[in-house]
């Protein structure tokens, strides 16, 4: 059973943010995965991605890549993400790229920032940017000009786009009429562009355009499914029955208007007279009051002439027109949505309002994915009716993104909400909705409201939200929960959640009553759970137990789970073990007390790691045996031949290599022997011990490698002189793996002089396990030693310190001498200079011999001071003593 590492299940929102935390300089497909997933959340990315714009401690690198995304993703709500950002920025290359993306934006409020910017920024190099952008948005030409460029639309989409830059800058209530005729003569891109202007005018006259605008298009849209229906109704009749059916439909159309007319045109024939013929169609055409009654008036007249094939052609044309039109009309209506939800951000509209304009084309299902993305945007959490339409709806896939988006928008008040949709009856909703839940400020508590509530489907909802999203404050209530004895099917998802948990302080109740006398399905969520702790404690209590299960199910699963706290000779199962083990593995092979589970015992055996190379040549002869009695058995898949004879064939190899690295073992020990005895240590004898560990295909035994460890800190201790030997131990330490070497190597570190040493040591503590950050991490100061010839400078700084941090004085370095060889310190406050002179090789004497850890200077002479390891600080006399406070405790 090998045991994966589970990641924490996350909203689009959570994975964004990992995905920028995560970012290193020179990842070339860093800004193509971060485009994927912005594109996949939209404008709901924004808050995030603005935090990272503001932050100016994020790498330059990583706010670049946010600001290239605006180029794609020109979205009118990045402005005040921008303006915020760029009021602060430093780096003059950010800065640029932030001001070119507000040129890029081409709308109002993207021009007013940059005119803010212009009054805030008056830096020499950061005032030209700004002057460099507002240029581009204003323009000597009128109004009409600008707009005449718009509207070249698709034909000429730069100047188009430039047209609409300088309008930005121009436009406002008084061009409503003129930008309203615009709309209705330019074509797809043209439309788009004016309606990002209209959003931006303040005023309720631009409102009312916009929901007039709206209405007009789902009016057009219903007029034109209404022709589409026409047209893919009529695309399958047999040609003989075209005539007839048209006729009808003319009829049923125009009965009511043209009462002689419809008449006539059911007694009319082919042979009517040509006249006759177009007097008819006539009368039909002047009444005729939207599309798709011009499609059969026209069709009509064709079908009287007899001319199929010339209406067959009419119809492909009429149905290709039509459903291009739908596409249109939808793509219009989407960005009809973005122009309301833009005013809604920008103030300049009511929420309901926006709403209330956009919820009868969205329940006509008229717009596309934009349409409906706005429109749970802007639901208010308030509305639960409209909320509950969103978990009635029969298509699971829009329910799910409906769930999504309304997550996204991270609002606490939505908490019952998604407690509601918790309880759908569909597993997929239930989940997703907790996941949600849990990330709001109330879900937990809500959550944990239903588990203490006593209600059976409340608590095993709660519990399976807990082990579904790995909560892990809901460890210690769920253990709780089980110490109290609660109903069984309660307690067996309860135990399964825990195990999802993962909670090493629940090995003890999990183990306590795992015997045969309980259910079966108690029995084996216990197993899995202690199995997926995967600590040795656990492991060899499975062991253990084992003797007094008998369920088949049971003994399998405590068989792999025996082994997960074992997952390599790094860490192998006690020799002492082993002989449990082999009998677990025989009883799940037993055809009476294991059911003749061959196969899966065997498999399970792939996992076993131990120090017995005696042991795997039994074991592969043993699963040899029981391959053949396999063999004969009727059911047997001759596919499992390959997967039984792969870990037959890894049991050979394990047995080979542990006489291989016996031998390198003694090798080892052989070499850290004459390094024990030898004194002072040979650079030699440790380069040949590092060497012997450097072997890819060496593994120590624990018990070696704690013993060269110990070794290795004893040598460290003494402070070898050629700094080569430091950089040999540090290295050897690395490959031993201990953690107990860490603070050792770290020392090292923190006094390297040389290049050479310093980079062994850093490399060390990464094999060790430390991260750049944990390398460089200031360890706390607690001791303190003053070495200042006036006492009254001395007695301020003690006075300053004294309360917060063992503070020693000393007025002289004989008397600091004294202090240090008695105790070392972590910090030493010294003057540069006292009565015998510059205290400089002074101090780095000190320091060289471990007895301060590092140095602050405090200077009554203003000069130059070299850098030095040892150096974290230098200060001029009078300071303030927040100064030197600062340095010792940033985070205060």
């Amino acid at each position: 059973m090998t045991i994966q590492p589970r990641d924490l299940p996350r909203t689009p929102l959570d994975a964004l943010r990992a995905q920028l935390n995560a970012f290193a300089e020179g990842d070339a497909a860093f800004p193509l995965h971060l485009s994927a997933a912005v594109q996949a959340l939209r404008r709901q990315a924004l808050p995030v991605l603005g935090a990272v714009l503001k932050d100016g401690s994020r790498p330059k690198g990583l706010r670049r890549a946010v600001l290239s995304l605006v180029a794609r993703f020109d979205w009118p709500q990045w402005t005040p993400h921008l303006l915020d950002a760029l009021k602060a920025e430093k780096e003059l290359s950010v800065f640029d790229q932030g001001c070119e993306a507000l040129g890029t934006l081409a709308v109002r409020e993207a021009f007013q920032s940059l005119e803010s910017l212009h009054a805030l920024r008056t830096e020499g190099s950061f005032r030209l940017i700004v002057d460099r952008e507002l240029a581009a948005y204003r323009s000597p030409h009128a109004f009409v000009h600008h707009l005449a460029r718009v509207l070249e639309g698709s034909e000429n989409a730069h100047l188009a786009h430039q047209g609409a830059r300088f309008l930005a800058a121009q436009v406002d209530e008084s061009h409503l009429s003129d930008l309203a005729e615009a709309y209705a003569g330019g074509d797809a891109l043209s439309r788009s562009l004016l309606l990002r202007l209209l959003a931006g005018i303040p005023g309720e006259g631009a409102t009312a355009l916009l929901v007039d605008l709206a209405r007009r298009i789902s009016k057009e849209i219903q007029a034109n499914e209404a022709l589409a229906e026409i047209l893919r109704g009529l695309q399958h009749l047999p040609r003989s029955s075209v005539r007839e059916e048209m006729r009808k439909r003319v009829v049923e159309r125009f009965q009511t208007r043209l009462p002689r007319e419809t008449r006539n045109l059911e007694e009319a024939d082919a042979n009517l007279p040509e006249n006759d013929k177009i007097a008819l169609m006539e009368a039909f055409k002047a009444h005729a009051q939207d599309q798709s009654e011009a499609f059969l008036v026209e069709s009509m007249g064709l079908l009287l002439d007899n001319k199929l094939a010339r209406f067959s052609v009419y119809h492909s044309e009429q149905l290709e027109t039509a459903e291009r039109r739908g596409a249109a009309l939808r793509t219009d209506l989407d960005h009809m949505a973005e122009a309301m939800v833009h005013r809604v951000s920008l103030g300049f509209v009511d929420r309901l309002k926006a709403l209330n304009a956009l919820k009868g084309p969205c329940d006509r299902k008229q717009g596309s994915e934009g349409l409906f993305r706005v429109l749970l945007e802007l639901l208010p959490a308030q509305e639960t009716v409209l909320l509950d339409q969103v978990l009635q709806g029969d298509d699971l896939r829009r329910r799910l993104q409906a769930l999504e988006i309304l997550g996204n928008r991270e609002d606490n008040e939505l908490t019952p909400f998604f407690l509601k949709a918790m309880q759908d009856s569909i597993v997929d909703v239930g989940q997703l909705a907790g996941r949600f839940v849990l990330r709001l400020p109330d879900g937990l508590p809500a959550l944990m409201a239903q588990f203490h509530s006593e209600q059976p489907e409340q608590v095993r909802r709660a519990i399976r939200a807990f082990g579904e999203n790995l909560t892990q404050e809901a460890a210690e209530p769920l253990l709780r929960f089980i110490q109290g004895d609660p109903k069984d099917d309660l307690l067996v998802e309860a135990v399964e959640a825990l195990g999802d948990l993962r909670h090493a302080p629940a090995l003890n109740t999990l183990l306590e009553p795992l015997h045969d006398g309980k259910p079966l399905a108690l029995q084996l969520a216990l197993v899995r759970a202690l199995a997926l702790l995967a600590l040795p404690e656990a492991s060899l209590g499975l062991l253990k137990k084992a003797p007094n299960l008998k369920h088949p199910e049971v003994l399998i699963l405590c068989l792999e789970g025996a082994l997960t706290a074992f997952p390599g000779f790094a860490q192998p199962l006690p020799v002492e073990h082993l002989e449990a083990l082999l009998a677990l593995m025989e009883r799940c092979c037993d055809e009476r007390e294991g059911e003749g589970q061959h196969l899966p015992a065997i498999l399970a055996m792939r996992d076993l790691y131990v120090f017995d190379a005696k042991a795997y040549s039994h074991l592969k002869d043993r699963l040899g045996d029981f391959l053949f009695d396999m063999r004969a058995k009727e059911n047997w898949e001759p596919a499992n031949n390959e997967r039984v004879a792969a870990v037959v064939k890894e049991m050979d190899r394990r047995s080979e290599n542990l006489t291989l690295l016996a031998r390198k073992e003694k090798e080892i020990q052989a070499l850290a022997q004459q390094l024990e005895q030898s004194d002072p240590v040979r650079l030699e004898d440790l380069q040949a011990l590092k060497n012997a560990l450097a072997d890819p295909d060496l593994i120590l035994r624990g018990e070696v490698a704690v013993r060269l460890a110990q070794l290795v800190e004893k040598v460290l201790a003494k402070k070898p002189s050629d700094w080569r030997q430091s950089a040999c131990l540090c290295e050897i330490g690395g490959f031993l793996g201990q953690k107990t070497l860490v603070e050792p190597i770290r020392a090292v570190h923190a006094h390297s002089k040389s290049l050479g040493l310093r980079s062994a040591s850093r490399k060390a503590l990464k094999d060790l396990g430390l991260s750049e950050a944990e390398i460089d991490r200031k360890l706390p100061v607690e001791r303190i030693l003053l070495l200042e010839p006036s006492t009254f400078f001395r007695k301020r700084l003690v006075a300053a310190l004294g309360g917060r941090w063992q503070v020693q004085e000393a007025a002289d370095r004989a008397q600091a001498e004294a202090l240090l060889q008695t105790q070392p310190v972590d910090l030493l406050l010294s003057e540069t200079r006292d009565g015998q002179g510059d205290l400089r090789a002074w101090i780095e004497s000190q320091w060289g011999q471990g007895r301060c850890r590092t140095v602050i200077l405090s200077a009554a002479q203003r000069e130059a001071i070299a850098e030095a390891p040892w150096l974290e600080a230098a200060l001029f006399k009078p300071y303030p003593m927040e100064q030197l406070l600062q340095i010792l405790a940033p985070d205060a």
